[in-house]
């Protein structure tokens, strides 16, 4: 989307009066970005106390969005400007921090980002169409846009990517998903920065994106502990339990999010449960009492333990859902202990209450989720108790209890079923007014319209769907920080075997069987390559693989198991591998760059080749690498190396007194204009020099098996300049050069390198 299409879609916000011409710098700000996202927010069913220690939640996305750009700054650190629609009014205005919190949040994000060895240095732009401070999950539409601007700037995962997790059917395969886990982990590190606490449900259900539909979500552990992101979570689509009918019926409920009138923040909310519980035993009673008329077992809403809890979920879901088995067996001995502290529990219940308090909400949501097909009047009836409960200990104010009551009152006298409860963390936000049927849509208009009502959302208008990513930058550095020192000489290997054809597009990609065998080879290619260095007393600084060394991502088995045997062979080695490159699922042309570290980052190609089918997708950002052994360097794939864009781009990431290296993998058949290129790149001279980079280029071709060196020299008496960039060792279709990075890192030395070619001495 450009710029203007995307001034043009965000002009129909509007700020509120004397605030226009500031409004119009932001916009312009957040359209300039690098890059521009909108994820939604979202309403809790019921669940939303209880989540955080180990309870299911019922939540729901909707289509309110806070959209993020993200600009990467020239000084270190992160600034963030943030306007937010108005509670009462549908205009905007710009958000007032709290005594000290911008300053709180941006050092918080700056130690996260630095955790993950990402240079805190972003300008951060936000507008949130969903209301802060009311429960509808602006934390988490906020942390997960951060999180994945952040994350695509830095190579950690690609648009494509994000765009998979949105179309995904079951969400516990989101766990096997390795770019969603990182976008997840730093998006619950935003949330729970911003929040002071998060159980993830808010950024998770933002990243899976607006789907129309319910979300189960609960947690391994009812202790989140220090590492909270890293505790298991759970969840599932309600689709996933039922019929494409259960689900056209339930999208029809009518319901609508109404502002009570003053904000809530979940930190001061949970800090009330604390104060206020003590006060909670005569409200309680009364409704455990109504639960004993209705026959519920009282063990499905006191167990606290998480076990228990997912087995009395799935035993409810059996009962009134389809096709979906047990996660694990009853844990009889714990209930049976719950059964006996019941019959010798304390007179004062308030404080036997105060330690089970998490698995009586738990049990409302799960009786409210083992029904909203079957027995929705079920679901609805549940909800309106906890509201109850929740007022009862304290957590909700009396101008939401006068809404709730106002339609659960009038449902009642018509023999309607409406419910009505407080959304998120209650004290002050939103309430969720909703029906099971959809004839009961004119009842909450007419109560909405009588009592003048502001509403934040009603699901009965229409409302524009966002794409993820708005605004998504081809060409821009995607620097990552390795954190080695330079050497005086490096040695760089290079794998130059053939690879029999390209992917057939017109079969979804695939590759002949002879190219698949050349492919899941290639890990006893790695490893003779480095055997044969060690032979000769080489070590090894880099190792670079030609296009499609890997099998497709398709090959899932050998995919998985080569992938990972490199990460670990990078590792015990010592030695950076750029991994040639395969085909995703997506038809991306993606290479892989194994550190030492463990980590692995992506480079894509960016640009579709006159070969390429339409459905090829091209990725964005150009990866560069700074401190590394070999200096700086930057892993180019194939047809990107002729673009004159890229060399620009990296010119703008140099830093001269460091070597520089560029590393090309491909599998071209105009190999000789591959060549050419190289040598203008290593070596600028005459008219292209605006497009030289005074580098070593080392090019890695899989279509004739071959490797090329080019470096900045020039000729000594009667020596060719190829003979300085022969290889130190050759055989069996593999190739070692020597770097000289000093004496590069020396000619590149500002007011030296740019003026002054050099001579390499070849002994």
């Amino acid at each position: 989307m450009d710029n203007e299409k995307l001034i043009e879609r965000l002009n129909r916000f509007k700020p509120i009066c004397r605030l226009e011409n500031e409004f119009k710098m932001f916009k312009n700000n957040l359209c300039n970005s690098d890059i521009i996202v909108a994820f939604p927010g979202s309403f809790f069913f019921i669940g939303e106390h209880s989540v955080m220690h180990g309870q299911p939640a019922l939540n729901m996305s909707i289509p309110l969005y806070g959209y993020v750009g993200a600009t990467e700054s020239k000084r270190e650190g992160i600034s963030i400007e943030m306007w937010k629609r108005n509670l009462e009014i549908e205009e905007f205005e710009k958000f007032k921090w709290r005594e000290r919190e911008r300053e709180y949040l941006e050092k918080e994000l700056e130690d996260i980002l630095r955790a993950k060895n990402i240079k805190p240095k972003y300008e951060l732009f936000s507008l949130l169409e969903v209301p802060p401070g009311c429960g509808l999950n602006s934390s988490g539409a906020l942390s997960a846009g951060i999180s994945v601007c952040i994350g695509i700037l830095n190579g950690m995962f690609s648009p494509y990517d994000v765009q998979r997790w949105q179309t995904i059917k079951r969400l516990e395969e989101l766990k096997k998903d390795k770019e969603f886990k990182e976008a997840f982990e730093m998006a619950w590190q935003f949330d729970w920065a911003i929040q002071r606490g998060s159980s993830g449900i808010g950024p998770l259900v933002s990243l899976v994106g607006f789907v129309g539909e319910p979300i189960i979500y609960f947690l391994e552990n009812d202790e989140l502990g220090e590492q909270k992101w890293e505790s298991q979570w759970h969840a599932y689509f309600l689709s996933e339990f039922c019929s494409r009918t259960d689900i056209s019926r339930f999208k029809k409920w009518p319901f609508a999010l109404i502002y009570s009138g003053s904000p809530s923040f979940t930190k001061e909310a949970f800090d009330e449960i604390k104060r206020e519980s003590t006060n909670a035993s005569i409200g309680i009673e009364k409704f455990v009492e109504q639960l004993k008329t209705r026959e519920i077992p009282l063990e499905k809403i006191t167990t606290p333990l998480q076990s228990v809890l997912k087995t009395e979920i799935m035993k409810e879901l059996e009962e009134g859902l389809i096709g979906k088995e047990k996660l694990e067996g009853p844990n009889r001995e714990f209930i049976n202990k719950v059964k006996q502290s019941q019959e010798h529990r304390p007179k004062n219940i308030s404080a036997y209450l105060l330690e089970r308090i998490w698995g009586v909400l738990g049990g409302f949501s799960i009786i409210a989720i083992g029904n909203i097909v079957t027995q929705p009047e079920r679901t609805v009836d549940m909800m309106n108790i906890c509201q109850s409960v929740l007022s009862a200990l304290g957590i909700s104010t009396p101008k939401i209890n006068d809404i709730c009551k106002e339609f659960q009152s009038h449902a009642a006298n018509s023999h309607s079923i409406i419910g009505a409860k407080l959304t998120g963390s209650g004290a002050g936000g939103d309430v969720i007014v909703l029906s099971p049927y959809e004839d009961k849509i004119d009842i909450i208009k007419k109560i909405i319209e009588e009592k003048g009502y502001t509403v934040h959302f009603k699901s009965w208008e229409s409302k524009q769907v966002e794409k993820t990513i708005l605004k998504e930058p081809k060409y821009f550095p995607r620097v990552m920080d390795i954190k080695e020192k330079e050497k005086e000489n490096a040695y760089v290997g290079v794998i130059s075997k053939k690879i029999p054809e390209s992917p057939n597009y017109k079969k979804s990609g695939e590759f002949s069987k002879e190219a698949l065998e050349q492919q899941r080879g290639v890990l006893s290619d790695v490893e003779k390559a480095i055997r044969i260095a060690k032979d000769k007393d080489i070590d090894l600084d880099m190792l670079v693989l030609p296009e499609y060394s890997l099998p497709p991502e398709a090959d899932e088995q050998y995919f998985k198991k080569i992938r990972e045997k490199l990460t670990e062979i990078s590792k015990e080695k010592d030695i950076i591998i750029v991994g040639g490159s395969y085909l995703s699922k997506n038809l991306e042309d993606i290479c892989l760059v194994f550190l030492p570290s463990g980590e692995t980052r992506k480079i894509w190609r960016l640009n579709r080749c006159n070969d390429d089918p339409k459905e090829f997708k091209e990725g964005c950002g150009v990866g560069i690498f700074k401190n590394s052994r070999i200096g700086d360097f930057c892993v180019v794939v194939c047809f990107d190396y002729l673009s004159e864009k890229i060399p620009e781009v990296i010119q703008k990431a140099y830093r001269r007194e460091h070597s520089f290296t560029l590393i090309i993998v491909s599998q071209c058949r105009d190999i000789e204009r591959y060549k050419r290129r190289s040598d203008e790149l290593a070596n600028p001279k005459g008219k292209k020099s605006n497009q030289g980079l005074l580098a070593y280029v080392i090019l890695a071709d899989s279509y004739h098996g071959l490797a090329y060196y080019a470096a900045p020299v020039r000729r000594r008496g009667d020596a060719k300049k190829e003979d300085f960039c022969k290889p130190i060792l050759e055989k069996d279709n593999y190739s070692i050069f020597r770097l000289p990075i000093k004496e590069l890192k020396n000619a590149r030395t500002p007011g030296i390198g740019s003026k002054v070619l050099y001579s390499i001495n070849p002994k």
